[in-house]
């Protein structure tokens, strides 16, 4: 790739004095604006979190994405940037409402996948 290919920021997160309202803070505020004006997106960095963890998240929505449209499309919403979509066929998203609530996740997994009952890695 060329010198000139647009590179997305990316911002750090980890930093141990990133507390809101600090110096710190209003500079990352500023840094993530930023980048989603000029990029629409950025790439975080923390490194707080393991590459165990990151590979196993990282598997689960392969294998989440892998599933058939038919079952994709079951999860539905009224609301915005919830439910599946898909744009022109280049991407997909899906929205799980209340994604902080354990029941409402189990709800959702029983919904794209009601044969999962035992498989744990997709609970």
């Amino acid at each position: 790739m060329g010198a000139d290919t647009p590179q997305l920021p990316v911002i750090y997160l980890s930093d141990q004095t990133l507390k809101p309202g600090s110096e710190k803070w209003v500079e990352v505020r500023s840094d993530v604006r930023k980048a989603l004006e000029d990029y629409g997106a950025f790439e975080v960095s923390y490194d707080r979190v393991s590459e165990e963890l990151k590979k196993s998240v990282l598997d689960a929505m392969i294998e989440l994405f892998e599933l058939p449209v038919e079952a994709k499309q079951r999860n539905v919403s009224p609301k915005p940037y919830t439910g599946y979509s898909t744009h022109n066929g280049l991407s997909e998203s899906l929205g799980i409402q209340d994604s902080n609530v354990l029941e409402k996740v189990n709800e959702f997994t029983q919904l794209l996948r009601p044969d999962c009952e035992g498989n744990k890695t997709m609970r």
